[in-house]
């Protein structure tokens, strides 16, 4: 029972499919029929038991096949959207400080050194780089087309006097940027 998603078990029915049709009837007898041989006029079932093992492993197959084209896609778009919130947690500090250089100079910062930051490089190794309207992250993953090189462009406005952020603009598709940078809100 602990191995049925293994395919242990398929792997055991094939071995035992080939060795229902290389087996004579004499072995059949000794093997499944408790030693008594056959009636000449009766059958054995050897036949109806390797049609169904055949017809089990293609359906097993059919299940397995299914199963890996829904699970392989959802889970490559989860690692995506990892890798991207993995940017904006990384952003939260730079955020704050953004923030508070506007709330002390009502304006918003001109560089890092500004903010207080050495480096356009998150730890992630993606970019922040700082922009009129706020900031832009730029994504560097040469392993994965979806997000090298693609970007969310944080905006900083003022919504009923408090500071807040808009982060639906950028390349990131929808389908990958959390729920609160999606343009479809």
């Amino acid at each position: 029972m602990l191995t049925f998603w293994t395919g242990i078990p398929s792997i055991i029915s094939f071995v035992e499919a080939i060795v229902f049709w290389c087996s004579n009837v004499t072995f059949w007898d000794v093997k499944y029929n408790d030693g008594k041989p056959a009636n000449p006029s009766e059958q054995t079932g050897a036949g109806v038991i390797v049609l169904i093992v055949i017809v089990v492993g293609f359906v097993g197959v059919a299940i397995i096949g299914i199963l890996a084209a829904v699970s392989i896609p959802a889970y490559q778009d989860y690692t995506i959207r990892a890798k991207v919130s993995q940017a904006l947690v990384e952003t939260s500090e730079r955020k704050a400080k953004i923030q508070q250089y506007y709330l002390e100079n009502n304006e918003l910062p001109g560089n890092n050194s500004d903010i207080g930051v050495d480096s356009d490089t998150l730890s992630s190794g993606h970019t922040a780089e700082l922009s009129e309207q706020g900031f832009t992250i730029t994504y560097v993953d040469q392993t994965n087309s979806y997000v090298d090189g693609k970007t969310i462009e944080f905006r900083a406005f003022l919504d009923e006097g408090t500071f807040a952020w808009d982060c639906t603009g950028g390349t990131v598709s929808d389908q990958h940027r959390p729920s609160q940078c999606r343009a479809s809100r």
